[in-house]
């Protein structure tokens, strides 16, 4: 996330790669999301050691840093709406992200009962969608100028 963050390109890309990071992470490391996941289940820390809840909150507490200076980032270039508040929003990016993965990996193993009504779905597009409305949400009207939201 952090290399993610540190690229040099404009604020809006950055927000962008730091969603494809999380994603791409997800891809490749499906075991360690599904921990992570299950780790958050307050009705489960019980069965989590406390090493893996602190790993898991240290490792959540540097991420949405990154997710937080991007956005302050943003706000100080004139890319994100001023009004806008960096920990609120790293939350909502967090939560939508999350929320669309954990999705993704429920319809997408085929134990959802939902049937095959979601089996031609394309879930990759459904992520980068969501990401690309929650950027859209707290552009700036000038930034919206050069930012294309593909639905």
């Amino acid at each position: 996330f952090q290399e993610a963050a540190a690229t040099g390109e404009p604020t809006i890309k950055l927000f962008q790669n730091i969603g494809e990071a999380y994603y791409a992470f997800y891809k490749r490391h499906h075991n360690y999301f599904r921990m992570f996941s299950f780790s958050e289940n307050t009705q489960l820390h019980s069965q989590v050691s406390e090493e893996m809840r602190s790993g898991c909150a240290e490792s959540g507490q540097s991420i949405g840093q990154v997710v937080m200076d991007v956005i302050q980032k943003g706000k100080e270039d004139g890319t994100f709406r001023p009004e806008v508040n960096p920990q609120e929003m790293a939350i909502i990016f967090w939560a939508n992200s999350r929320g669309v993965m954990e999705l993704i990996d429920h319809l997408s193993s085929g134990l959802a009962c939902v049937g095959d009504k979601f089996g031609d779905f394309d879930f990759e597009k459904m992520y980068r969608k969501a990401g690309a409305m929650l950027k859209y949400a707290i552009l700036t009207e000038e930034a919206r100028k050069n930012f294309k939201l593909e639905l």
